[in-house]
């Protein structure tokens, strides 16, 4: 697209990997090549149930229900009470953009 000002822009497409670059970081996060080690190390495929403790910033937590998707569950917990709140504050604004919810993550991307 171009722009009025004589440049152009670049719309990208919504993606785990692009959230977890924008998220406000509350906490240390993972990145790509850190999530995709973890996952690929751990054996995490569709239809796993992973078992999150620390969710942090939600970054890691994105990722893993996509590898899960569609049959398989994530469940995660942090025990800091204000960074569980916010994390998931951004889950109900930017989780559908990435998952909808039919008792399981679908990813849509």
């Amino acid at each position: 697209i171009f722009s009025n000002r004589g440049g152009f822009l670049y719309l990208l497409a919504s993606t785990p990997e692009l959230w977890t670059l924008v998220l406000s970081h509350r906490t240390q996060i993972l990145y790509i090549a850190d999530i995709s080690f973890v996952i690929m190390y751990l054996e995490v495929v569709s239809g796993c149930l992973v078992l999150e403790s620390g969710t942090g910033s939600g970054s890691l937590t994105t990722l893993f229900a996509r590898a899960v998707a569609p049959t398989g569950h994530v469940y995660t917990f942090d025990f800091h009470e204000q960074r569980a709140a916010s994390a998931r504050e951004d889950f109900k604004r930017d989780w559908n953009k990435h998952f909808s919810h039919n008792g399981s993550p679908r990813y849509s991307g």
